[in-house]
Formats: C-alpha cells, sequence, structure tokens
C-alpha cells in the first residue's frame, strides 16, 4: 500500500467536499435566514446543536473500530476484523435504540425550544425526525470505522458529498416554492439516509470478505472495544462542551434565539477552518502512526510527527490569515448589512484556532499510539474552563464573550498544556517543537502573507469575484515561498512522492 498516496487521494476528495460544502453553504444560508426567519432559522440551530450532542453515544466505538480493523488488516487477519465489526454492530445497535426514546423523550419537552405555542407542534415535528435519523444511523459509524482503517477516506467523502449535493438541491428547490422547517427536516433525513446507503457499500468494496452475524459477537473483544473507547468518550463530551454549546450558552445566559443566528454565522467559518485542516493534514494520521508503532519504527514518528506539525502550520496560518484579513468583507458581501457583529466573532476566534490546528497531528499520535487517554484529561480541563469562561464573559461581553472564552481556552491550551504533553509522549524536546516545527514555520509564513496583505489592502471590498482573485493571488505568492523558504528537502521529497502514481510509500 502506498500510503502517502492513499493519504494525499483522501485528502484531495475531502478537501474537494468539503470546498463544495462550504459553497453551498454561503449560497443556500441566506435562503434559509431569509425564508424561515432569523427566529425560525435559530431554533433550527438549537434544535440540531442538541441532537447533534447523540454524538456523545458513540462512547469512542468508532475510533476503536478503526484502530483495531486497521491492525488486524496489517495481520491479514480476517476473523478479527469480522469479531471487531460483528462486535460493534451489536454494541451501536443498543445505542441507537436507546437513542430512538431519546428522542421521543425530547420530543414531549418541545414547547421548551418553541418560541411561541403555535411553534410546538412544528419543532417536535422536527425533533422526531432528525433524532431517529442520527439514533439509526449509529450502526453505519461501523462501517465508517472500516473505511477509514484501510484508509479509504475518499469514498467516505464521495458519500457525504451525495449528501450535500442532495440536500442542498432540495432546500434550494423547496424553500424557495415556500415550504418551512418540516420540510427541512424531511430534507436532512433524506439526504441522510443516501449518505448511510453509500457508506455500507463503500465497505463492501473496501473489505469485500466482510461478513455480517452474531457469530462473530466476541466478548473479548467488546472489552477490547470499551477499553479503548472510554477515552474517545471523554473526549467527545469535552468536545462537545468545548465547541458544540455555545449556542446553548447564549440561548440560556442571554435568551436571545436571534443572536444565536449572528453568532453562528461568524462561528460557522471555524466548524469549516477545523474541518479543513482535519482533511489535508490531521483527520487521517491515526492509523499511519499506528503502522508505525506497530513495526517499532518509533524514529519515524518523531520524524513524520514533526514533518506533519510542519505542515499543518503551514496551512492552518495561510487560511486562518485568510478568515481575519477577508471575513469581513465577505460577511458583509454574503449576508448584507446588519451582521458586522458576526464579523467580531470571527476575527476573535481566527488567531487562537490557528495556533489549535496548527498542532492537529499531536492528535493523531496520540490515537495512533493508544495514549489519548492523556488527551481525554487535557480537553476534560479544558471543558471546564472554557464554559466557565464562556458564561462569566457572556455576562459581561454579551455574544462576544462567548467566543472570547472560547479564544482564551485555546490559547492557554496550546501554549502550555497540550505541547507538553505530545512532546513527552513523542519523545520530542519541547524547543525542538516550539522553534523548528511550530513557531518556526509560523513566522516565516506570517511573512509573505503580512507583505501581501499590506500591498492589496486598499483593493479589499465585499464583492465575490475580487475576493477570489485576491486569495488566488495570495496562493500564488504563498505557495512557492513556502515550499521553498519553509520545507526541508526531504519534505519537499516526500510531497513530490505522493504525487508519483508508481513511487514508493511516501510515507
Amino acid at each position: 500500500m502506498n500510503i502517502g498516496r492513499s493519504l494525499l487521494k483522501g485528502s484531495v476528495v475531502s478537501t474537494i467536499a468539503l470546498v463544495a460544502q462550504v459553497v453551498l453553504a454561503f449560497v443556500v444560508t441566506p435562503l434559509l435566514v431569509h425564508s424561515l426567519g432569523v427566529q425560525t432559522y435559530g431554533i433550527w440551530l438549537l434544535l440540531t446543536s442538541l441532537i447533534g450532542q447523540y454524538a456523545l453515544f458513540d462512547f469512542g466505538i468508532s475510533s476503536a473500530v478503526a484502530r483495531f480493523v486497521s491492525a488486524a488488516s496489517a495481520r491479514n487477519d480476517e476473523a478479527e476484523i469480522h469479531a471487531v465489526v460483528n462486535t460493534a454492530l451489536a454494541l451501536f445497535a443498543i445505542i441507537g435504540t436507546a437513542c430512538l426514546l431519546l428522542t421521543l423523550g425530547l420530543a414531549f419537552f418541545a414547547d421548551r425550544l418553541a418560541s411561541a405555542p403555535d411553534e410546538v407542534a412544528v419543532v417536535r415535528t422536527c425533533v422526531l425526525i432528525v433524532g431517529s435519523l442520527v439514533a439509526v444511523g449509529f450502526p453505519v459509524r461501523v462501517f465508517q470505522g472500516i473505511l477509514k482503517a484501510y484508509l479509504r477516506y475518499d469514498l467516505i467523502a464521495f458519500a457525504g458529498l451525495a449528501k450535500l449535493i442532495l440536500t442542498n438541491l432540495l432546500i434550494w428547490i423547496l424553500l424557495r416554492a415556500g415550504y418551512g422547517i418540516v420540510c427541512l427536516a424531511v430534507i436532512t433525513a433524506l439526504a441522510g439516509v443516501i449518505e448511510y446507503f453509500l457508506t455500507i457499500r463503500f465497505a463492501y468494496r473496501a473489505f469485500p470478505a466482510l461478513r455480517l452475524g452474531f457469530g462473530s459477537y466476541r466478548s473479548a473483544t467488546r472489552g477490547m472495544l470499551l477499553d479503548y473507547s472510554w477515552r474517545s468518550f471523554i473526549l467527545g463530551v469535552t468536545q462537545q462542551i468545548r465547541f458544540k454549546l455555545d449556542l446553548v450558552v447564549i440561548a440560556s445566559v442571554l435568551r436571545e434565539k436571534s443572536l444565536i443566528t449572528h453568532y453562528s454565522i461568524g462561528a460557522r467559518f471555524m466548524d469549516q477552518f477545523v474541518e479543513l485542516v482535519g482533511n489535508l493534514v490531521g483527520g487521517q494520521l491515526m492509523p499511519v502512526f499506528s503502522r508505525y508503532e506497530g513495526r517499532g519504527e518509533y524514529d519515524l514518528v518523531r520524524d513524520r510527527f514533526l514533518s506533519a506539525t510542519r505542515v499543518s502550520a503551514i496551512v492552518s496560518v495561510f487560511f486562518g490569515a485568510s478568515l481575519a484579513f477577508y471575513g469581513g468583507a465577505f460577511i458583509e458581501r454574503w449576508m448584507g448589512p446588519g451582521f458586522g457583529d458576526s464579523t467580531t466573532i470571527l476575527l476573535i476566534l481566527a488567531g487562537p484556532f490557528t495556533l489549535a490546528l496548527s498542532q492537529t497531528p499531536g492528535v493523531g499520535l496520540l490515537y495512533g499510539l493508544s495514549k489519548h487517554h492523556l488527551l481525554a484529561w487535557i480537553c476534560a480541563g479544558a471543558a471546564v474552563v472554557n464554559l466557565t469562561l464562556s458564561v462569566v464573559f457572556a455576562k459581561i461581553y454579551g455574544m462576544n464573550g462567548v467566543a472570547l472564552g472560547t479564544a482564551v481556552e485555546l490559547t492557554l491550551n496550546f501554549l502550555f498544556v497540550f505541547p507538553v504533553v505530545v512532546c513527552r509522549v513523542a519523545k520530542v524536546p519541547l524547543r525542538t517543537f516550539f522553534a523548528d516545527a511550530l513557531f518556526g514555520t509560523l513566522a516565516k509564513c506570517l511573512l509573505p502573507l503580512g507583505l501581501y496583505f499590506f500591498a492589496v489592502r486598499q483593493l479589499l471590498e465585499p464583492g465575490y469575484l475580487r475576493l477570489i482573485l485576491l486569495v488566488v493571488g495570495q496562493a500564488v505568492v504563498f505557495a512557492p515561498a513556502v515550499f521553498y523558504g519553509v520545507l526541508r528537502k526531504d519534505e519537499r521529497e516526500l510531497l513530490r512522492g505522493a504525487f508519483r502514481r508508481r513511487s514508493p510509500s511516501a510515507l
């Protein structure tokens, strides 16, 4: 297997899907806001945010599936693969059933989500539709784990892209025709079912010998999965608290649902930022580090960790600085007047997220070496700090305070805590990590970006074509400066090797 080429293929397709998602979201979001109204759209965001908390009930099992299927496939142990897959399916069947019951309970309290009595029935219907979709999707996570284990991130992206296109096409047609929030829920469910179907089909394509049946269920395998997954569960809980409860904080502390829409406009850029860096750099590294560890190649673990951090810093600073520079003009052109406070949210978050995402490979390292319990405790402390600061600052600074709480926590964590732990696990001197991989790279990248932004500052206006041309010009200046001025010679060769069809494994 050419690991480098597999990762590159997955990154390219995932990035294409993400770009399509971003473009379509920017096209459709104004339609949603203006068709549903700011208040109703805020209710939809709050509803989907609450149901999104169901992700916690994964309990980290899907990451365990990817981890152990990857290890078993390296040994060509089909019996072990079937034991992992079928044991995980049984666990997810139980979890999905529990989530269906939880959805019924959430629907019963729909009056708490609605702004007026006449909205209760509509909100209840949406809860039942979207909640049932998420519950049914839990067993599908096993098939996603198979695809990740075989590094078929491209197929995962294809399934997501099909869902994305269908969702936005139907939204564009039906909401313009006057349909409302219930129709939006039905569209979401229909597109989700299509994604589930494609994911299962693709899993059989990646592993044609796959056989399902309770005969492969193993109690020992269940224990192995849960021993790995409980740490991932803690991580999932803490990540939800850190990044998915902002809208709930606004709704409960500030008690103004229209602010949810304004906050989400600015914060959405950070969601796409996280996904983009994950697709390009960090999201596919876990099984790679697991393979190195399995072969005892610890020198490669350290070297690739530093190289991946440099690449992650390059990608992160390019997009993070771009968000800060172009974000205000884009939001003004995209949403129209009245959303200047959304730009403030973006500016508060852009720098801290750039610092955090530059260190994305460290997350893959901890997962790949089964040291993610350390990450769990880091994120648990960060979640407490994040939520506390967001609530306190919200009472002082309003909506901006919620973003400020997240920004302060990220800065403190990724300056003083996370790097120390990761470098200790990787056996990399902290000074080498900061000077060579992280801050050295960020400084070298900020120089050409800063010069470019200074040169074109007078040309910055809220127009799509002008913004696109400015970003293209930025990329033309930035790419060669980084390729020859930041990357090491061996890293340039690795990058070239990943593009060569018949090259030996670049990783």
